[in-house]
């Protein structure tokens, strides 16, 4: 397990705690601790009205690309890394990481869940908080130093992403993400069709990839009061006792190859509803894949 704790690329500096709460939590669950083991911790405790959008910009390239580093070398060793952010600007560190470890085999595809698309660059982004450009970045646009890293290349493919969930976005993002055919579910459509459905669609996109795929939770896609633990939240999101077994559905899957948590601020959590549902999904990953191993 790998760890980002760092709010430092947006408004709201809570999220970089998130990690040690759930560290801490896990600690008291022993049967479930005793399966996990820390392989790399990334720090910042700066918050972002301290340094700014360009000094931000440029910590946070220095920070995912050894968080790039770590996931590569853990992908490498065979396992299924898994992430606990800290604000989602861990996603363009991780994900690049992973794509270059199983670049041998070819591309890798992701599932984005989230209320935003993340897809901007410091160009379109209104405010400079790089958490909102990590997507467009593994898509090989934005700042030279996040599209860069390991690899000057895109480390994803459009037609083998997909976002669900969204609802809360600028026309600059949406903009990018519809020149480049990506396929964004967004809320309204989830609620007609319903979750099983986008989710049958959304593994056909992913599953083009020969290499796999991912998934990156941005827990602000759940519905406020369901995960109340966020610094950006977004009402009518989804519900979380239709996400959680969604997400056993897309990590049971054997092309499954990593997994990505991301934005729990604690200080916004009530009742531990947020973390309960992080330890919920990560008790469901290690069960599935020991029974996938014995």
């Amino acid at each position: 397990m790998l760890a980002y704790a760092c709010g430092i690329a947006g408004q709201f500096a809570g999220s970089r705690d998130g990690p040690s709460v759930f560290r801490e939590a896990l600690s008291t669950l022993p049967a479930l601790a005793r399966d996990i083991s820390w392989d790399s911790w990334i720090e910042d405790s700066r918050p972002f009205s301290q340094i700014g959008p360009q000094e931000a910009l440029r910590a946070v390239t220095g920070l995912a690309a050894g968080l790039a580093a770590d996931a590569r070398a853990a992908a490498l060793r065979g396992g299924f890394p898994v992430l606990i952010g800290g604000d989602h600007s861990a996603a363009a560190g991780y994900w690049s990481g992973i794509a270059q470890a199983h670049q041998p085999r070819g591309d890798i595809g992701l599932v984005w869940i989230d209320a935003h698309m993340d897809s901007h660059t410091p160009f379109t982004s209104p405010n400079g908080y790089v958490h909102g450009m990590p997507l467009a970045a593994l898509l090989g646009h934005g700042d030279p130093g996040l599209t860069g890293l390991l690899s000057p290349r895109a480390k994803l493919r459009p037609d083998r992403v997909c976002l669900i969930g969204t609802r809360d976005f600028e026309p600059e993002e949406a903009a990018l993400l519809r020149t480049l055919d990506v396929r964004v579910f967004y809320m309204d459509e989830v609620r007609s069709r319903g979750l099983e459905r986008v989710l049958d669609d959304a593994l056909e996109i992913v599953g083009r990839a020969p290499a796999g795929f991912g998934v990156t939770l941005d827990l602000d896609g759940i519905e406020p009061g369901d995960a109340p633990g966020v610094s950006t939240p977004s009402p009518n999101g989804l519900r979380s006792d239709a996400l959680l077994p969604g997400l056993r559905r897309l990590l049971r899957d054997r092309r499954c190859v990593g997994l990505e948590i991301s934005e729990f601020n604690p200080s916004e959590d009530k009742d531990g509803r947020t973390l309960d549902f992080m330890l919920a999904v990560v008790a469901n990953l290690v069960r599935d894949r020991a029974a996938g191993a014995s």
